[in-house]
């Protein structure tokens, strides 16, 4: 009888053990990122249209492993991903008066495991030219906010890029 009354008690801590085990496992939080938006000086007249790539709309942040692209879980982006982008660029390229109609497509904007940011795709100006563009930056640091920076940085060089091929 006592041996079945400390079989019980045992089997009913190890039990015991095992729920607070699984119950104390926090939930991660999900993250929402924004691409920083640099102030304008002055309105834009600038008609800037963003596309991507169909994998690319998602409002996750997207990693690249080997072959695969995979969505983040707990990171996504705080507004829609195409429209942060076009607010951006325009703000980037506000001070460029000659540049009235653009087109920008983004075929690859991912975040690899060795901390890398891969931004690529082309543009298309208003004389119809078509310029592609491919960028590999490396984040300074791990993690998503890093990813964000990278990418904020990524997008100053295009923006750059776009402008150099104005004024030629």
């Amino acid at each position: 009888m006592l041996r079945l009354i400390f079989f019980r008690f045992f089997l009913l801590m190890g039990f015991l053990s095992v729920l607070l085990a699984c119950s104390s496992q926090p939930m991660p939080q999900t993250q929402y990122f924004l691409l920083p938006i640099k102030a304008m000086a002055q309105a834009s007249n600038l008609q800037l249209e963003v596309a991507l790539a169909p994998q690319l709309q998602d409002e996750r942040i997207l990693l690249k492993q080997e072959n695969a692209i995979i969505p983040a879980h707990y990171n996504r982006w705080k507004i829609d991903l195409k429209d942060n982008l076009q607010q951006v660029l325009t703000a980037e390229l506000a001070n460029e008066t000659e540049l009235k109609k653009l087109h920008v497509f983004f075929d690859q904007f991912y975040a690899t495991q060795s901390g890398q940011v891969l931004l690529r795709g082309h543009f298309q100006l208003h004389d119809n030219s078509v310029k592609p563009f491919s960028y590999t930056l490396q984040q300074e640091q791990t993690g998503y906010a890093a990813f964000v920076k990278t990418v904020s940085a990524g997008l100053s060089q295009l923006a750059r890029d776009i402008a150099k091929e104005v004024t030629h």
